[in-house]
């Protein structure tokens, strides 16, 4: 539309050309010499002097769009980039939660083996297993939401990246 705009300030130069047969019989009298030819050419030019600054005002205004357009590329060019690192720092963050909580299930079930077996030698009472059960279980399930995380991070990830997510 700018470029558009822009070449409202050129000249505007047109050709048109016309023949025309005609006859000067009467109405019932035709002679094979009666008939004539006429041909014409024109060549015109236009020139813009004065529009009442309407181009000036659309030049503008198609220059701003244009700008606008622009600046909403980049603008969709840098969120898309944040997206991406921002998936990508996730998917870490994801991976990291992921190792911490394998200790935790590893120390979970440690401390349970503990209990277990200070429980069967009369050291421990039940209230101590069912504790260690019971933060066994709370680890468990904290390894496997962390193992949930790790794939909606990756997920994230590649679709922010526009690979395919089959």
């Amino acid at each position: 539309a700018y470029g558009a705009e822009k070449g409202n300030y050129l000249p505007n130069v047109f050709l048109s050309a016309e023949i025309n047969k005609f006859s000067n019989a009467g109405e019932f009298q035709i002679k094979p010499n009666d008939f004539g030819t006429s041909y014409q050419v024109m060549l015109g030019m236009q020139l813009p002097i004065f529009t009442g600054f309407g181009n000036s005002a659309k030049k503008a205004k198609a220059r701003h769009e244009y700008k606008r357009a622009s600046m909403e590329h980049y603008d969709a060019v840098d969120k898309i980039e944040l997206d991406i690192i921002n998936s990508w720092y996730n998917l870490n963050h994801a991976k990291a939660n992921h190792l911490a909580h394998q200790k935790r299930l590893e120390l979970a079930s440690r401390a349970l083996a503990i209990a277990n077996t200070r429980y069967d030698n009369q050291i421990g009472i039940n209230l101590e297993v069912l504790d260690s059960q019971l933060e066994y279980k709370a680890a468990h399930l904290s390894h496997l939401q962390s193992i949930y995380s790790i794939i909606i991070a990756q997920t994230t990830l590649r679709k922010a990246m526009g690979t395919d997510l089959y």
